[in-house]
């Protein structure tokens, strides 16, 4: 009876507050969206020795690369503010994502309480999650980080799941000398030999008790509240025993509330206290008999009867009353904390029969809108103007690539040595080309030689490292050579407003103005070329590239390739250069060196094996020395634990059929289909995708959505944030987060990868195709409004609006100094890409007859990029032939338009046009005052 009403109320209520928005302010808040505009800071400006030293790939200790990013991290109890977050997240948010949008930033909120059901949280790893994403949030947003909202409830106070065996000793001889029956806690607390040091893990609560998800409702009830009964049980006894513990941080672990642990990492602890903030709620005179109470404050529940957690309570007015007040004192930001006080009436919260409760919740969500628009813009003003320009971007995020490939290289120590001794002898003047097969290391070694020619070369020399299709400008050989003759131009010239060079991507002018002849190499200033993975270049054109590989390198200037042994690069190269002396394999493994490489990887992961366990491995690495493929045992080797047997039969015998057992293990532990469909999504993205694009197209993906929500139904249709959260933690050693565009996006760190994702989720060619077709129509708006779908439950289709933004091609942004163009970077590489893919002529043709798309692909550097796009889908034998007449009119003119785009509004160039197209009286369509731009002749034609 108790849950019945409960229930009922919770159903009002959520009626209510739909009806809240009815009477909204859209259009106050459409004029401040167009007014709003950034004052640059001139204190976050770098000098030009700072901007050089990165060109030059020798960053200093620090060095900007925007992660185009505000990333929010929301911190409260679960149930007592789930009106205000449901709220927050159907209309507010949506709008943080247009403001952010206007200035050419992603808007991601990770609410991780959001959306949660228990079944997601049962392998405890929901706390250290929370940690963990908080720190993400810190790390990479330009905005504020971290908002927490706290009422009268304390919250959930977890142990951890893993405890050091000498600490848990320590308790349980403690409980045991004091009496109590530790049998539960001895029983769910299991041993791990393989843990360094060897720790005792709290077992998932499935394998402790079997019905604990099972489909037969009553067996799951009975699970579900006999693990309560456990969980109580050790969470007193741990509790209890932790007095035993000298350190302070220690006993906090079983003492504290996951929410007071959010509070203590996002405010009392943290570095930034701008980026952070607190809205304090106070709910006067709460009648503890409500059925509602125990969502509002912390109840104990003993005989049946319920009453207030009083050691909560107190530890709840500490945070709230002392701690957080004193750490934004401190930092001279009292202004950061929102204070409410509002009567509990007949019940919480009721909006329609309490006009205080209307009053607190207006006033609520009116200062949170105003405070995270005031830290948007004020970040954002720091980080927009700190980059200087895309080639110091594309530099600084192929340095950030380098780093993260050293930071846990091993092996080829001798290699590496021969490899830098090459770029420091004079006297040789032709390219060195590494290869061997996928897998072999090509990449983490060219990056241990960049990364240790900073340490040889004169101070004033280049490392231009390209590991090429990691980045905007290394996916095409066009774009990767216009990009490093504009970062020589940048240096030679000292100048880095790029509207002054006059570079651009014609193949013709490139060649004029090779990259050696932009800057004169000395012996104190010599140049080391390092292009990584020339196969990854795939295009037709790409082959041109071989073209500016000089088979004498001039004095000073040193080269070196990698490509993969018999393939097509490494066929021409092999045609191109004769001297035999400049084609290097690399080496190797010795299966001693590939055991040691596994082991140091293990204690990188504080994990070690058993004497069984390792045997197998070593019989493994004797038989495929392939270094990825000794990386990728580590990763199955890290699952195990000291008792589970193991036989060689068990391990994957080559670097595919290893991926695949890792994707086999994603598939059971998040779900086929949201595991499938989320790696697809990154696989065939063109640059990558962004947290905040695969968030918008998950959320878009209904036979996702309807397999996550089979049995509820969220206040907003869209992915939950711990899902995402969850799934990349396990690919976290195989994804990388780069820059691309502007933004930061998720890649496979190994091509190997991609293939078998191909392979396995994609072989199917309609498969593939609608997954083409998805992505196509993300980027070109085509969900912006909203997306239907079919509601099983009710039986008919339902409009959703899944809180997308419109894909816009250029931005207006208004600054103090004045109005500024951004394009939509990610548009323009992505959406023609999809296109072509999915064979969605109509749309197609859309963008090729949209002066302001092509616009933005000339002034992103790009525009080959669509006009390649666009013939290959012509020679597939799709189009129209009106469409054929604008390639062929774009081929025609495209030297002149990649120079200056205005060519386009020029009448000559608009009758020319019109002619390839079969109009015969072309002085009839142009007016005596002739048409203003090509925008006209296109809505003429459409």
């Amino acid at each position: 009876m108790f849950e019945k009403k409960r229930v009922e109320l919770e159903k009002i209520r959520k009626h209510r507050l739909d009806e809240l928005n009815e009477g909204s302010d859209n259009q106050n808040w459409d004029t401040y969206l167009e007014s709003v505009a950034l004052t640059p800071s001139t204190q976050v400006r770098l000098n030009n020795a700072q901007i050089v030293s990165v060109l030059r790939g020798f960053p200093a200790n620090e060095y900007h690369l925007s992660s185009g990013l505000v990333r929010l991290f929301t911190s409260s109890t679960f149930t007592d503010t789930k009106e205000e977050r449901n709220y927050l997240m159907k209309h507010i948010y949506p709008r943080l994502r247009q403001l952010c949008q206007k200035f050419a930033h992603d808007f991601t909120v990770v609410d991780m309480r959001w959306g949660v059901r228990d079944e997601s949280t049962e392998d405890h790893l929901t706390s250290f999650l929370c940690m963990r994403e908080l720190r993400r949030c810190q790390e990479l947003s330009a905005g504020p980080n971290f908002v927490t909202f706290v009422g009268d409830k304390y919250g959930y106070r977890p142990f951890p799941a893993k405890i050091d065996k000498g600490e848990f000793d320590r308790m349980l001889n403690w409980l045991l000398e004091n009496g109590h029956d530790t049998s539960i806690l001895e029983q769910c607390f299991v041993e791990d030999l393989n843990s360094i040091p060897v720790n005792r893990v709290l077992q998932k609560i499935s394998l402790i008790l079997p019905d604990y998800n099972s489909p037969e409702v009553p067996k799951r009830k009975a699970a579900r509240s006999k693990w309560w009964n456990y969980f109580e049980t050790m969470q007193h006894q741990l509790r209890t025993a932790s007095c035993v513990l000298e350190d302070e941080r220690r006993r906090d672990a079983y003492i504290i509330s996951v929410t007071e642990e959010e509070i203590h990492n996002g405010i009392l602890y943290a570095s930034d206290l701008e980026k952070t903030y607190c809205f304090r709620r106070t709910i006067r005179s709460i009648d503890q008999t409500s059925p509602l109470a125990p969502s509002f404050i912390d109840m104990e529940w003993t005989t049946g009867s319920a009453k207030v957690d009083q050691d909560a309570q107190i530890n709840l007015a500490e945070l709230k009353n002392s701690k957080i007040p004193k750490a934004f004192s401190n930092a001279n930001l009292l202004s950061h904390i929102r204070d409410y006080s509002v009567d509990w009436g007949k019940g919480w919260i009721d909006l329609q029969g309490d006009p205080k409760h209307k009053e607190y919740f207006d006033s609520f969500i009116k200062d949170f809108q105003e405070t995270m628009c005031a830290g948007i813009i004020s970040g954002l003003e720091k980080v927009t103007w700190a980059m200087p320009n895309p080639p110091y971007e594309e530099a600084a995020s192929h340095i950030q690539f380098m780093q993260s490939k050293v930071q846990d290289f091993e092996g080829f120590d001798e290699f590496i040595r021969s490899l830098t001794n090459y770029a420091l002898d004079n006297s040789i003047r032709y390219p060195m080309i590494i290869h061997g097969r996928g897998g072999t290391g090509k990449s983490a070694i060219l990056a241990r030689v960049a990364h240790d020619l900073r340490n040889s070369l004169p101070a004033s020399g280049y490392v231009i490292a390209r590991f090429l299709g990691t980045s905007t400008y290394s996916s095409s050989a066009r774009s990767l050579a216009q990009s490093i003759c504009q970062l020589l131009w940048q240096v030679k010239n000292s100048n880095h407003d790029m509207s002054q060079c006059d570079i651009t991507e014609d193949w013709d002018l490139i060649k004029q103005q090779h990259w050696s002849s932009l800057v004169t190499a000395t012996p104190d200033r010599p140049i080391v070329f390092i292009f990584d993975s020339l196969d990854s270049l795939r295009n037709k054109d790409d082959k041109n590239l071989l073209d500016l590989i000089p088979l004498e390198l001039p004095q000073n200037i040193h080269m070196i390739l990698s490509v993969n042994s018999g393939g097509e690069f490494y066929e021409l190269l092999r045609k191109k250069i004769v001297d035999q002396r400049a084609f290097v394999e690399v080496p190797s493994l010795e299966p001693s060196q590939g055991m040691d490489i596994f082991s140091k990887y293990m204690r990188n992961q504080n994990r070690a094996l058993s004497e069984e366990q390792n045997g197998v491995i070593s019989r493994a690495i004797h038989s495929n020395r392939n270094p990825l493929y000794v990386r990728l045992l580590v990763d199955i080797a890290v699952q195990w634990t000291s008792v589970q047997s193991v036989s060689s039969s068990d391990i994957p015998s080559d670097v595919d059929s290893a991926i695949g057992a890792i994707f086999s293990r994603l598939e059971y532990y998040h779900g086929l289909l949201f595991t499938s469909h989320s790696l697809s999504y990154i696989t065939i993205s063109n640059n990558g995708v962004s947290e905040s694009e695969l968030d918008d197209v998950m959320s878009l993906d209904d036979e996702c959505l309807d397999d996550i929500f089979q049995y509820w139904e969220p206040p907003v249709r869209r992915l939950p944030p711990l899902l995402w959260t969850r799934l990349s933690m396990d690919l976290e050693e195989f994804l990388i987060q780069r820059a691309a565009s502007g933004v930061l996006v998720f890649d496979w760190f190994h091509a190997q990868f991609k293939n078998v994702a191909l392979s396995r989720y994609l072989d199917e060619k309609e498969v593939l195709k609608s997954r083409h077709r998805h992505l196509g129509t993300y980027f070109s708006g085509g969900w912006a409004e909203s997306k239907p779908y079919f509601n099983k439950q009710r039986n008919r289709w339902l409009e959703a609006n899944r809180q997308i933004n419109p894909q816009k091609t250029i931005f207006k942004e208004d600054t103090k100094e004045g109005t500024k163009t951004i394009f939509n970077a990610r548009k323009v590489t992505e959406l023609p890409y999809h296109l072509r893919r999915a064979v969605m002529e109509q749309e197609f043709e859309a963008i090729m007859l949209e002066t302001s798309f092509i616009r933005a692909c000339v002034k992103t550097s790009h525009f080959f990029d669509l006009l390649r796009e666009a013939i290959g889908f012509k020679d597939d034998g799709h189009g129209t032939e009106r469409f054929r007449s604008v390639i062929q009119f774009l081929q025609d003119q495209a030297s002149s338009i990649s120079g200056d785009p205005s060519i386009l509004y020029s009448p000559t160039a608009q009758k020319d046009l019109l002619m390839k197209m079969g109009f015969k009286l072309v002085e009839d369509i142009f007016s005596p005052q002739g048409l203003s731009g090509l925008q006209k002749l296109f809505k003429f034609l459409a």
